[in-house]
Formats: C-alpha cells, structure tokens, sequence
C-alpha cells in the first residue's frame, strides 16, 4: 500500500514528539512510531506515534491491541478543515 507524501513538518513534528514521549515514558511503557496496532483480526491502523504497555520485546510475535495513547498528526490545513484544535510545533 502507497503513503501519501509525508511533508518535512509532517516528518519533524512526529520525530519531535517521539523524542518528547520517550523522555516522558516509564519503563513500564514504549513509544512505537508509524507502527501497527491490532484493534480486531481485520483493522491494524498505523498511527504516527503510539505509546503501548510493555517492552519492545513483548511484541516480538504479535502487535499490541491495546495502545495508551495514540496520535495521528496533521497539517494546519487539514485541522482547520476538520475544525479541531492546531497545536503548532516550534
């Protein structure tokens, strides 16, 4: 499956917060970047940034179903189509 083109701020806006959340993550807990999650047998979403429960490890044979957070990152252009709220990046 083709992505859409993913622009420079696009790409620097998920670096950001990945290393932002890797900081911010206890040892309890991994950030996982543009990397499947398992909500049922037909749908693996693959968000831009996930923090999910466990080790690197423990996803060795199988995805993780049950994220902590997941965050889908957009250009202000789609936010404001959308109508929801724009946190821009420094």
């Amino acid at each position: 499956m083709l992505r859409d083109r993913q622009s420079p701020g696009h790409a620097f806006a998920i670096a950001a917060l990945g290393e932002a959340f890797r900081q911010a993550v206890g040892s309890g807990s991994h950030v996982r970047i543009l990397s499947p999650i398992a909500l049922d047998r037909e749908s693996e979403p693959e968000p831009d940034l996930s923090i999910v429960p466990g080790a690197i490890r423990d996803y060795r044979d199988d995805h993780p179903s049950q994220p902590t957070l997941l965050v889908e990152v957009a250009d202000e252009d789609a936010m404001v189509f959308l109508g929801a709220s724009f946190i821009p990046m420094p």
